[in-house]
């Protein structure tokens, strides 16, 4: 399924529309929160925080997953995309807001921010 949020710019406080990808193994995100932050030298990086919801989650009992979040924010002239992975992810863990970063700051205004997530079960 794929839905529609919004969120602050972190440049002007303008609504910004967030895509959300939820298809095949994935959890609901809740929300997103845009920030910009130093990031390896970069003053003007951009870092995420995305919250889930895991009551409407994939999880099949008595296994472990590995929590694979992407992040791209489509600026005017660059897509600035983040992935990270959070391992051993439980049910336990939904609810809580999940970080991420990267270096780059875009190529002028935001136009929108396109969220994807999918489980994956954990080797450990």
């Amino acid at each position: 399924m794929v839905k529609l949020l919004k969120s602050a710019n972190p440049d002007d406080g303008s609504i910004v529309p967030v895509v959300i990808d939820e298809t095949g193994d994935s959890l609901k995100v809740t929300s997103l929160a845009l920030s910009r932050a130093d990031s390896e030298g970069n003053p003007r990086a951009f870092h995420a925080e995305v919250v889930f919801d895991t009551t409407e989650g994939h999880f099949a009992r008595g296994f472990d997953y590995d929590l694979v979040v992407s992040v791209h924010v489509l600026t005017e002239g660059h897509v600035a995309p983040m992935t990270e992975t959070f391992y051993n992810f439980s049910r336990s863990d939904g609810g809580q807001s999940q970080s991420m970063s990267t270096n780059s700051g875009g190529d002028g205004a935001i136009h929108a921010i396109l969220v994807k997530n999918s489980l994956v079960e954990s080797d450990s």
